[in-house]
């Protein structure tokens, strides 16, 4: 098993999109923090692979301080107990720092998230 949540990719594709990409497997809780300098236009997360039930969540918090421990939830939250695909709201694309939460993972987890931010 691979250990907690992990950034394997951060890729720049052209003028204006980031790409990162954060695997997780097994019983391994925690968190990933990405920075995105530029504003932002549109902000996505997409979940693939598998949630184990019945509890395991994924969120994307927030952070203004570049300190993970004062991560908080985005006003308009962003929260996956299964897979799926959702944006960040507009008001909510200000931040200097996204902090990927995993919890509450079993043995059984094993999920890809992929993070899309686009700039101005």
């Amino acid at each position: 098993n691979m250990a907690a949540p992990a950034e394997t990719v951060n890729t720049k594709l052209g003028k204006r999109t980031r790409i990162f990409t954060i695997t997780q497997s097994g019983a391994n809780n925690g968190t990933v923090m990405i920075e995105v300098p530029e504003p932002l236009a549109n902000l996505s997360i997409q979940v693939t692979g598998t949630f184990t039930p019945p509890n395991e969540r994924v969120e994307l918090k927030a952070t203004d301080d570049s300190t993970v421990a004062n991560r908080q939830s985005l006003p308009t939250q962003v929260i996956f107990s299964d897979i799926g695909l959702k944006t960040v709201a507009q008001a909510d694309l200000g931040f200097r720092h996204y902090v990927v939460e995993v919890t509450a993972a079993l043995a059984d987890s094993n999920l890809v998230i992929t993070v899309v931010a686009k700039g101005m």
